[in-house]
Parts: structure tokens; C-alpha cells; sequence
């Protein structure tokens, strides 16, 4: 890994100071694009993947819409797959400008992740919430309440791990959606899960995702199951049913 060095993630609203790799390249609109490449994650990039994930975390729309601490959401996003499987992520660069502009980060053990995740990821993150590392204001106190509260009520569908062990997270920047680059990001990585002899894969997204719900099905992905959240209720942001929704595909 290179030296880490802190930075500043600015968003729409509010701003908040995080602890990568590098700093992030300034993002371009997507005009003038040039050849796309779909590579394996490099440790430089992640400053980059980080970066990605605000952008896009909050139905494909950057969550400082509802979010003001980045840092920690680029933490729950993308540490575990960053720093445990980077084996199993991809990312499209832009070649004539030699930034990231996608990603795909995956997993092809859930089990193995969720041990991962509970022994390594969520003490740093907890120790970092106690020893005032993050910037945590009242939407993200506010948020995380409706987080586990969720959870208590089972709304986040729960995949069966003998048939879809394997889960990916994919997000393209918006000036270069609608171009191919998502599906050759799947495609890659898809190809990644048959080769390491994955029977299946799951992803969890929500109905208000309307962009990347036909993009799924076209990847061969299928609803399995929809669970209503009231995640959203008395926000004033979402308005309608929200449901979480579970997709699988078999990989046999």
C-alpha cells in the first residue's frame, strides 16, 4: 500500500475528513471519454473506489445528500473489500485520463466476509466512532437509529448462502453510465466467480433503484424476494413504498 496520507472529501452538503490512499482525482463529466479498460483493483485506486462510493451510495446519487460524514460511509462500503478481497474487485479506468470512473467489489464467500467484517472491520469502525476519529452530526445518529431499527424488523432480506455464497456491489460514475461499462464490469467478474467455482451470486438493492433494476435483469439476475423498509418514512426525501429487494443469479 502507499503512504496514507488524509484528505478532504467534499460533498453537496457539509464536509468530511477521511484517511485513504492518495487523494482523489478531480472527476470529469464523462465528455470526451476515452478507451475504457476493466482491470483488477490496484492499491493505488483506492482513494478513487473510496470516492466512488459517496458518490453514488444513495440509490446511484452521492449520500451526501443524506449523509455527512463520508469517511465513515466509504469505511462500510469499501474497507473489507479493499483490505481482505481485493482478489475479487474490478474497476474501469478511463486510460487517456487514468482515473477510475466504476467498480466492481465483490465477495465470493458472504460467510467468510460476514466473519471478516465482525472480527476486523466493525471494531475499527466502532473504535474509530468512540475515539472521535469521524465527524458524526445528527443525520448520521439519526440515520444509523433507522439503520438498526431496520434490522431489528427484518427488512433486509436474507439470501440463501448455500445457493448465492457470492455478493458484489457495482457503481459507474454518471457521465459514463449507458455505455457498456457496467456490463462489462459484470461480465468480468461473473466470469471471476466460475473460475474460483462460486455456485451463485446474490446483491441486495432497493425498488427506488430504478436505473440499475432493468441493467440487473439484463445481467441475468432475478428478483427473489421484496421486503418493505421503513428506512425512509418522515424523511421527506423518498417518497411512495420503499422494498428491499434481493436478487440472485445461479452460476451452475
Amino acid at each position: 500500500m502507499e503512504r496514507a496520507e488524509r484528505i478532504r472529501i467534499r460533498g453537496k452538503e457539509g464536509v468530511a475528513w477521511g484517511r485513504t490512499i492518495g487523494s482523489p482525482t478531480p472527476r470529469s463529466s464523462g465528455i470526451g471519454i476515452g478507451k475504457v479498460i476493466i482491470r483488477g483493483l490496484r492499491p493505488s485506486d483506492e482513494a478513487a473506489v473510496r470516492w466512488i462510493s459517496c458518490e453514488t451510495a444513495f440509490m446511484g446519487e452521492p449520500i451526501s445528500e443524506i449523509f455527512d460524514c463520508l469517511d465513515l460511509v466509504a469505511d462500510l462500503l469499501t474497507y473489507y473489500y479493499i483490505h481482505f478481497e481485493p482478489e475479487s474487485c474490478f474497476v474501469a479506468e478511463d486510460e487517456a485520463k487514468g482515473e477510475v470512473v466504476g467498480y466492481i467489489l465483490g465477495a465470493v464467500d458472504t460467510r467468510r466476509a460476514g466473519r471478516i467484517m465482525a472480527s476486523r472491520v466493525y471494531p475499527r469502525i466502532l473504535w474509530r466512532i468512540i475515539s472521535g476519529r469521524y465527524r458524526l452530526g445528527r443525520r448520521e445518529l439519526a440515520y444509523g437509529l433507522r439503520l438498526l431499527g431496520s434490522a431489528l424488523r427484518g427488512e433486509i432480506p436474507k439470501p440463501d448462502l448455500d445457493r448465492y455464497p457470492a455478493h458484489l456491489h457495482i457503481n459507474v460514475l454518471k457521465g459514463y453510465r449507458g455505455k457498456g461499462i457496467g456490463t462489462r464490469l459484470m461480465v468480468r467478474f461473473l466470469e471471476y466467480l466460475r473460475e474460483r467455482g462460486a455456485g451463485g451470486v446474490h446483491l441486495v438493492t432497493t425498488n427506488m433503484h430504478r436505473e440499475a433494476l432493468p441493467f440487473y435483469e439484463r445481467m441475468g439476475f432475478q428478483i427473489q424476494r421484496r421486503v418493505r423498509t421503513r428506512v425512509w418514512e418522515g424523511m421527506g426525501i423518498i417518497s411512495g413504498r420503499v422494498e428491499n429487494l434481493l436478487l440472485v443469479r445461479s452460476l451452475a
